[in-house]
């Protein structure tokens, strides 16, 4: 994971009162910041916006494609939002329409998803696969990414969830990394102790309708980190036991994605898992939050055991 540079609207028009999230920082590596001006320009391009004209915060999310042949970067998704269907709604919608998740990550992933099988649906049409990102593997006759393409993750802010949970580690602001494009180094194993109190938990976002009741019931907002029975909870959430929500964080889903892949379940019968190359958070970004949020509490996890036909169960 790295910092990359962030943007808000906000503090592009004004000049004080700028509060501590929003301010500019050193990124952890220039990589990082080559993937978060591109993801920001894409979206200033489709949106036909400039930077004065984006009036309203939001959380931005992107996927990109590096090729190690020519160093370019490629936004092939993007998604914003930071809001969730009300359980009600999602009961209520018998032939499966609403979006439930409109979290930035999981847009630009449903996005990412239609990328993907449209550059299969080119390999296929394509004898050579030449116009496609992808290669037929004539051993496992599925599809693999071709080997001088990564992928990479850029979101404006921490994701919700576990990473927002700044505990159990020191964050290191002045870590500056240099050398290669981007760290490629075997994370170390980090120590389990507070288990209980949440620090590897899976994490609901909170039904829109629980937090209605919860604002009316006359409680603190969700602006900080509160404790419960089951450990410690992030902002806007609740424990998976609670039935307060039904929802995934996105921390537990980037987590879920890096062990599993991004294609998801039905991709996996066409084509190998793509997993993310690095992960560049812009706002509130803490580098050992953010390793045991989206990585290493899945350090005991091993996807080689797994069979084909289990993964796509997954």
């Amino acid at each position: 994971s790295h910092a990359g540079e962030s943007f808000s609207p906000h503090a592009a028009m004004m000049s004080t009162a700028v509060r501590n999230a929003e301010k500019s920082r050193t990124s952890t590596c220039s990589f990082a910041d080559r993937v978060a001006r591109a993801s920001i320009q894409e979206y200033l391009r489709v949106t036909n916006k400039t930077r004065w004209e984006s009036s309203m915060q939001t959380v931005l999310a992107a996927f990109l494609l590096h090729d190690s042949k020519d160093d370019s970067l490629l936004v092939v998704s993007l998604g914003t939002g930071t809001k969730i269907a009300a359980r009600e709604y999602v009961l209520e919608d018998a032939e499966g329409r609403v979006v439930r998740d409109s979290h930035a990550e999981v847009l630009a992933r449903r996005a990412l998803q239609r990328y993907l099988y449209r550059e299969i649906q080119k390999c296929e049409q394509d004898p050579d696969g030449s116009g496609s990102i992808f290669e037929f593997h004539n051993v496992s006759s599925r599809f693999v990414l071709r080997a001088s393409l990564t992928l990479h993750l850029y979101t404006s802010s921490q994701p919700c969830g576990n990473a927002t949970l700044k505990r159990w580690a020191k964050p290191n602001s002045s870590l500056r990394f240099e050398g290669e494009l981007w760290e490629n180094n075997e994370h170390p194993r980090i120590l389990i102790q507070a288990r209980e109190e949440g620090q590897v938990a899976v994490l609901v976002k909170k039904d829109p309708g629980a937090q209605r009741k919860a604002d009316e019931g006359g409680h603190e907002g969700e602006s900080k980190v509160t404790c419960s029975r089951e450990g410690m909870l992030a902002p806007g959430t609740a424990s998976a036991k609670s039935g307060l929500g039904h929802v995934m964080c996105c921390s537990d889903k980037i987590a879920k994605w890096n062990a599993l892949g991004v294609q998801g379940a039905l991709m996996s019968i066409l084509a190998h898992p793509i997993f993310i190359t690095s992960i560049t958070v812009g706002r509130k970004f803490s580098r050992p939050h953010c390793l045991r949020a989206f990585c290493c509490r899945l350090q005991d996890f091993n996807a080689s055991t797994f069979p084909v036909d289990v993964m796509v169960e997954s």
